[in-house]
């Protein structure tokens, strides 16, 4: 329950329109917020992320860039936590948290997004058929010399077992 700095009347929490800026740019937007009868609006402590990541998104969408919710959904698809999703965009995990209330993406980064989900989709439909030659390989991670837990198709004909075991 929320008073009204304008009035002092109860305010009731419901979906508000705000307009604000947003990287220089006027946006309106529609979030959970307190409204009174007298006109006034506002988000509180709950809702601050809320209407960030709303107006984030505005501004995604504008420019064809991945939403908050498509990246979380990016994510929770590959069944990743942050930290291995930042590993396989070759970024940090603050990035990723960043980017999930509310920070914007770049253009180069929206395509590298892109460019791994499409593989990944790709992966998964050329792994529904073992019977055409395609053999599954863990990749190794350079950086960590770990194995991930990404795995990429390769046609069968262009793997040998001499390559895989000196890689």
């Amino acid at each position: 329950m929320a008073e009204c700095w304008e009035c002092g009347r109860i305010m009731t929490r419901q979906n508000v329109e705000f307009t604000g800026k947003f990287k220089d740019e006027d946006f309106t937007v529609s979030t959970e917020g307190y409204l009174c009868e007298c006109g006034y609006k506002t988000v509180q402590g709950d809702q601050t992320d809320g209407l960030n990541i709303a107006f984030a998104d505005a501004y995604r969408t504008k420019y064809s860039l991945f939403t908050t919710s498509e990246l979380l959904g990016f994510r929770k698809e590959l069944n990743l936590s942050q930290q291995k999703f930042a590993d396989f965009l070759g970024t940090n995990v603050q990035t990723i948290k960043k980017w999930e209330h509310g920070c914007v993406q770049d253009k180069s980064m929206n395509e590298l997004i892109r460019l791994k989900m499409k593989e990944y989709y790709e992966n998964i439909n050329s792994g529904l058929s073992e019977q055409a030659g395609i053999n599954k390989v863990f990749l190794m991670c350079p950086q960590k010399f770990e194995s991930s837990n990404f795995i990429v198709n390769y046609p069968s004909s262009d793997l040998n077992q001499s390559s895989l075991a000196s890689g």
